[in-house]
């Protein structure tokens, strides 16, 4: 961070960039100066005013709030008399939602019409209106512009439509300048909200501020543009550099902010009891079935329509706890408090964190459990757990911000979750605090800017923290967005469910018929057209079930059960159906495919072959292991030059004087124990998992800087100077150096009488590593402490290579400090092989880099490559102002540190459960090329043999695809692709995978051919050096060929991909993440495979309760008609025993079977219009009806029949007991067939509740069937017939029961295929020419047509990947 970004604790003035006309003429010099500098801050940090009105005019991009708004936005020229007239306006709020927003005003004349015909129809005008809002604006409302407007709809790209009111709030006309920026002044604001003062006559002190709310987002009218703007994009137009934000905010600014913002919490509404009621009872189907319990009345179905109530009842009273228990829950999970130092009105406050506003300068203390807002670190080093934020559970380290990053914050364009740049800054809502440290030095003032009643951290109990500045507050906050996306789910418009309201439709129309048919016959029995009436409708009742949506959410409800008790946690349920159609799964490689942690292999350095060359290299070392680097540089100063290996003898740091090194180890041990950005916490290291490897293997020890006073701190110098020290462990540790105790051990007897170097390196500089760059970097300065023979001088000699004006010295108590010259720094760098060469010289380059890199990179091992430099001559304000490209420039090569990627045990089994169930595994990963392919091919994701082909660009910009493991022939190439159409070229070849790098597939997706991008998409299996956008963008256009895609990875830079994927499982130990709709606590890519089948278990789960449903209600309407033909019906009990004793049951219980262990090939359909389910949902239908239809006209012509007596009761007959107890079996047999087992669930056998509730309710029919009681008889109003007809009836269902079986487990598959053999035969005579052919052109015409209709039906699909593939197969 550069000095002025530094916190000066002790007492000074706050600069301020408008403090001084020479600050002033720097900003205008980078660019015009943002308008509405207006928040009112303490005197020694107020801005001066401006001089003129062009001055107060203009404004730069990042002043103003940022509004991604369609049309483009105009500010209002001041002599403009007009304003303009924008009724709709589109928002765009996140990459998946944008609204539209409509301004509406209420005409009263309308708005009264409206009352009248609501009470005319009895309140059934106000619930069409709720149903359907634009209805109600339609009548009561018109357009107008935003300014006028009392209402707005809200439109989203979601299909959702929402009526909201528009509020207003008084406001002091000088607030809207540090609301809206581009507002120039008061009087114009005046004249903007209406007042007929001209903007150069005198305004009022107050106005009106509109706005509304939707989905806990405030969208504030801008009375000057006439357009909304959003309040979580705002940002402060001060906030330009870190000295011009540590003032804070005054005292008279927080109420306006809070006006703006409200309170710094993520408070969820409950809604009260009543609403929640009516929310409930008023939705259609609860409508629908209230209507039908008045309807069943009316017929005098009393028994029945009580039990319904009270189920209804019963029902939604669960409905409303678990509501309110899941509005708890959100709550809880969303409401957090703690207490809060904030800097305001030039003083310390101890405030609650519900107070802060956005501008709050706040302590970050190492109390703070959790960060309660967006924040930017000004000062200090924060280390945070954001698992709940990215599911990565590996700690994050936060650094001070700079002020080229504070000034480019832009909260539109550049989401803080999703860009690594500001990640490395910003404190997000909600994630745990591990560890808050100061940067200053322990006593001083923590007073960010000047005041005389300043307050001390002394003056508090413990250390002090870190100190940032809120940016977001409330609901703007990542943790807010969190809360919205668990309470305002992506709708998925899956096939499925389109299928299934368009069903719904058709048993309407069907239920439209037999309404009709139901008026002629009562109308021709002479029957009161009240009762026709009722009659008619009650068939409606019948067809149409209202319980259909919540059976048909059964089945999900239960794979969300079993997925929880698997650690797998899921915030978006109708995601789980789709869980079941994954056609290609996308797996990150490190931490997701194989261990988080890397094990170091060991080093190689460079070497040359004259020992004294140290600035060239001729080839690498032998591979350096743990024990092999002690035993080589534990050696005596006589031998050191004889039995160190050239490995060491090149970069030995002084090789022309081995028995005086200025560093007593090898650079590349110092690069490895300090090129990192590990922290210390407790005693444990945290960070990076590779990086705690890489220290650990060095076996050096680490040090952090501390500013606690209890602490000694050795070093001393201007705030931060020193971030960490590390120091070798030796047999003379360094307390036995400082302290001059006696030396014991057989190493120091061998050493006596020379003298001893200890070498320890403070870093003072460090660039974090970057995606982009692929790389980090630190710089650091070289601290030395010599022992001489204590048996000879009897005390420490000291050697002191510096003067004491070093920033860095010890204390006085320490002898034998030799400390690196003050303008000498050493460079260490370590990155991605490709990217470090490009930044060294060419000499120090081994000439087998390429060759070397590329034999690890093939056996599966991670390579980094390290490098070194040494800054000469510079001084600390020089090195602090020097680029990162400059420092990291000119390197010298040290040398490679090899790591072993061990797969997890889980992955190959998963990946081989994956390919057999055709379901296509991608890798996509940031690390090498050659590492991902050597890993895919260990875990079976590429033919272990097979054939890889990998690009590279040539010349002439041209992709090249070559062989992986093909040599070069004699003329120097080796195999190779088609570039077009990514086809050998060779006569017969097997199979091959594709492997791509990130920069390429860049490449191809701008400049290649649409086909052979597509090509590219379908046969690539790795992607490797993938940056996190590039990830993203490759699950985008997956899904834009027409793959359901999968997405798993750890979270760390796999967030976009893990939203924008159709299914993303992040593998986090928090039980939600925002970035992705399914969390698996078990970290490893078996909850894949869970997943997967758990999803085709809801997925035939949802489909087998829809047919059932729909099957019930067409079986029932048959058997409704057939009574109603004889001026009859089913009994009171005979409904209620059919819904409650069977349907219900029957229908909770044959969802509750779990998913199959094995992942068929084929998938299960979603489509409910496929040849296969109507034919089995209608065939099941017409067999059914038949059979009743038989049964009634049997019963008929039976010589023991009789003819209904309607003086012993309305529904006592011999057809209506045979057709009730025929349906009741009917019910259950269409629940067996429909209730589907293998492939994708299991044995219908292994569901114990649904085979017991299906054997208790057969022979309690069966029963009923051949010797009912007489008081069942009674209650169930039955005629049985005689014993004869019992057995008869009997052999029907038995008959019935056999041929439904059969019919589902065979005749229904060879139905559907001779309807596809049928049709394209039609297709086929349809296309056939008149003139005739030769037999072998007319069936090779044959093929050709039906692989076309193949690729037609593909297309209509969407899935274009198959077409593709079909392509390339031929």
């Amino acid at each position: 961070m550069a000095d002025s970004a530094t916190i000066d604790r002790g007492p000074a003035t706050c600069p301020h960039p408008a403090a001084s006309s020479s600050s002033r003429s720097a900003d205008s010099a980078s660019g015009p100066a943002p308008a509405g500098d207006s928040l009112e801050q303490d005197e020694d940090c107020a801005p001066l005013e401006n001089d003129s009105d062009e001055e107060l005019g203009s404004a730069s991009p990042d002043s103003s709030l940022r509004r991604p708004l369609l049309p483009t936005q105009n500010i209002l020229d001041p002599s403009s008399p007009t304003k303009p007239n924008l009724p709709t306006q589109a928002i765009s709020l996140d990459d998946e939602l944008c609204i539209t927003v409509t301004g509406y005003r209420v005409v009263p004349f309308y708005r009264l019409l409206f009352h009248i015909l609501s009470f005319l129809s009895c309140g059934l005008l106000l619930l069409l209106c709720r149903w359907f809002p634009r209805l109600r604006l339609r009548i009561v409302a018109e357009k107008c512009d935003f300014a006028q407007a009392s209402m707005v709809l809200v439109d989203s790209s979601w299909k959702e439509h929402t009526i909201v009111d528009v509020e207003t709030l008084p406001i002091e006309l000088e607030s809207l300048r540090d609301i809206f920026p581009g507002v120039r002044s008061a009087q114009e604001s005046a004249w903007a909200l209406g007042s007929s003062r001209k903007p150069n006559e005198t305004a009022g002190d107050h106005g009106q501020l509109r706005f509304f709310n939707y989905r806990f987002i405030k969208f504030m009218l801008n009375p000057y543009t006439g357009m909304f703007e959003v309040n979580m994009f705002w940002r402060d137009p001060n906030w330009r550099s870190v000295s011009s934000v540590l003032c804070g905010v005054d005292d008279q600014v927080v109420p306006r902010r809070r006006l703006i913002f409200g309170d710094n919490e993520i408070t969820i509404k409950e809604k009260s009891t009543l609403n929640l009621l009516l929310d409930e009872v008023l939705h259609p189907f609860f409508v629908f079935q209230v209507a039908s319990m008045i309807l069943w009345s009316l017929d005098s179905y009393y028994y029945y329509a009580a039990c319904i109530l009270v189920i209804t009842i019963m029902s939604t009273v669960s409905t409303l706890t678990e509501m309110k228990e899941a509005y708890a829950r959100l709550r809880n999970l969303s409401k957090f408090s703690c207490n809060v130092r904030v800097w305001r009105g030039s003083r310390w406050c101890d405030l609650s964190s519900e107070d802060l506003v956005p501008g709050d300068v706040f302590e970050v203390g190492s109390a703070m459990a959790v960060v309660p807002c967006d924040a930017v670190l000004l000062d200090g080093d924060c280390i945070t757990n954001e698992s709940m934020l990215t599911g990565e559970s590996v700690p994050v380290a936060k650094y001070p911000v700079t002020d080229e990053d504070l000034q480019s914050l832009d909260f539109e364009n550049e989401d803080p979750s999703g860009a690594p740049r500001m990640s490395k800054f910003f404190l997000f809502s909600g994630t745990k605090v591990i560890r808050a440290r100061s940067g200053a030095l322990p006593g001083a003032s923590a007073t960010p800017g000047n005041s005389e009643a300043s307050l001390h951290f002394d003056d508090f109990t413990g250390e002090p923290g870190a100190v940032a500045l809120a940016v977001r507050t409330g609901f703007n906050t990542t943790k807010g967005a969190l809360i919205r996306s668990i309470q305002f789910p992506k709708p998925h418009t899956f096939q499925f469910y389109r299928d299934s309201f368009r069903f719904i439709g058709v048993l309407g129309m069907i239920a439209a018929v037999g309404f009709s048919a139901s008026l002629y016959n009562s109308y021709k029995f002479g029957e009161s057209w009240t009762d026709i009436f009722v009659r008619a409708l009650d068939l409606i009742t019948i067809i149409i079930p209202p319980a259909l949506p919540a059976t048909m959410a059964v089945g999900v409800s239960f794979s969300i059960s079993r997925l929880r008790k698997a650690a797998i946690y899921c915030i978006s349920p109708p995601r789980v159906n789709i869980c079941g159609k994954v056609e290609v799964m996308c797996f990150d490689k490190t931490g997701t495919l194989t261990e988080e942690g890397l094990d170091v292999l060991g080093f190689r350095c460079a070497v040359s072959e004259n020992e004294s060359d140290t600035l060239g290299a001729s080839s690498f070392s032998d591979l350096y292991k743990v024990a092999d680097l002690f035993q080589d540089y534990r050696v005596t100063t006589e031998s050191k030059s004889a039995l160190r290996p050239a490995a060491f003898a090149a970069y030995w740091g002084n090789a022309s004087s081995p028995d005086n090194p200025d560093l007593s180890y090898p650079i590349i041990i110092c690069a490895m124990a300090c090129c990192h950005s590990l922290k210390v916490v407790n005693g444990d290291l945290i960070g990076d998992p590779m990086d705690v490897k890489m220290f650990e293997f060095t076996d050096w020890q680490i040090e952090e800087g501390t500013s606690s006073s209890e602490t000694p701190n050795r070093h001393s110098g201007p705030p931060g100077l020193i971030q960490f020290v590390v120091r070798p462990t030796d047999d003379l540790d360094f307390e036995t150096c400082m302290n001059g105790s006696a030396e014991t051990d057989s190493f120091s007897r061998a050493t006596s009488g020379r003298p001893r170097t200890f070498t320890e390196l403070g870093v003072v500089r460090s660039f974090e590593f970057v995606s982009r760059l692929r790389r980090m970097s630190v710089v650091a300065r070289r601290i030395h402490y010599a022992r001489g023979d204590q048996q000879t001088s009897g005390n420490e000699s000291a050697s002191v290579a510096s003067s004491s004006t070093s920033p860095i010295s010890l204390a006085s108590s320490l002898n034998g400090v030799s400390i690196g010259s003050t303008k000498e720094f050493e460079v260490f760098v370590k990155g991605a092989p490709e990217v470090i060469r490009s930044i060294c010289a060419t000499s120090s380059l081994p000439p087998d880099y390429d060759s070397l890199l590329r034999q690890y990179a093939h056996r599966g091992f991670r390579v980094i490559a390290i490098a070194w430099r040494r800054l000469e001559n510079i001084s600390w304000l020089k090195l602090m102002k020097m680029k990162r490209e400059e420092i990291e420039s000119n390197l010298e090569f040290l040398g490679f540190v090899v790591f072993e990627n061990k797969l997890k045990p889980e992955t190959s089994p998963v990946i081989g459960h994956l390919r057999k169930a055709r379901i296509r595994q991608v890798m996509c990963t940031g690390d090498n090329l050659l590492t991902a392919v050597s890993v895919a091919r260990e875990c079976g994701l590429v033919q272990s043999e097979g054939q890889v082909f990998v690009p590279r660009i040539d010349e002439s910009g041209s992709v090249v695809w070559e062989d992986l493991d093909d040599e070069e022939n004699e003329n120097g190439t080796r195999g190779v692709l088609d570039p077009v159409a990514l086809t050998t070229l060779q006569e017969s070849s097997p199979e091959f995978d594709l492997a791509i790098t990130g920069d390429v597939f860049q490449t191809m997706l701008e400049s290649a051919s649409e086909n052979t991008f597509h090509r590219l998409l379908v046969k690539a299996q790795v992607f490797a050096r993938m940056s996190p956008e590039q990830k993203h963008l490759l699950v985008e256009r997956l899904q834009d060929i027409g793959y359901c895609v999968g997405f798993c990875g750890d979270g760390a830079n796999d967030c976009g991909a893990l939203k924008g994927a159709d299914v993303g499982v992040s593998l986090s130990e928090a039980e939600a993440s925002v970035a992705a709709p399914f969390t698996s606590q078990a970290t490893n890519v078996s909850c894949v495979l869970q997943l997967i089948r758990e999803g085709r278990a809801a997925l035939v789960t949802s489909f087998g309760a829809f047919k059932f449903m729909a099957a019930y209600s067409l079986i029932q309407f048959t058997t409704v008609s057939l009574m109603y033909s004889m001026r009859s019906n089913l009994a009171d009990f005979q409904f209620l025993f059919i819904d409650m004793a069977v349907i219900i049951p029957v229908a909770i219980f044959m969802s509750e079977s779990g998913p199959n262990n094995v992942i068929n090939p084929k998938r299960p359909t979603a489509s409910l219009v496929s040849k296969k389910v109507l034919t089995s949902m209608l065939g099941q239908v017409l067999l059914q009806v038949s059979f009743q239809a038989v049964v009634f006209f049997w019963v008929r012509s039976m010589d023991w029949y009789l003819k209904p007596d309607r003086s012993k009761g309305r529904f006592q007959s011999f057809e209506n007991t045979c057709v009730f107890l025929l349906s009741c079996f009917q019910y259950i047999f269409v629940a067996a067939v429909f209730c589907v087992g293998p492939p994708h669930r299991e044995s219908i056998w292994r569901n114990y509740r649904f085979v017991a509730t299906a054997v208790l309710l057969t022979g309690i029919l069966v029963w009923l069937t051949l010797s009912p009681s007489a008081l069942v008889v009674g209650m169930f109003d039955l005629r049985p017939p005689p014993l004869r007809g019992r057995l008869w009836l009997l052999s029907f269902i038995a008959l019935d029961g056999l041929l439904t079986f059969v019919f589902e487990r065979w005749v229904v598959s060879i139905l559907a295929s001779a309807y596809t053999a049928v049709g394209m035969v039609v297709r086929e005579r349809l296309t056939r020419r008149y003139r005739r052919r030769p037999a072998d052109v007319e069936a090779v015409d044959a093929l050709d047509r039906r692989r076309q209709h193949r690729r037609d039906k593909w297309e209509r699909k969407g899935k274009l990947y198959k077409v593709i593939e079909d392509d390339m197969r031929r």
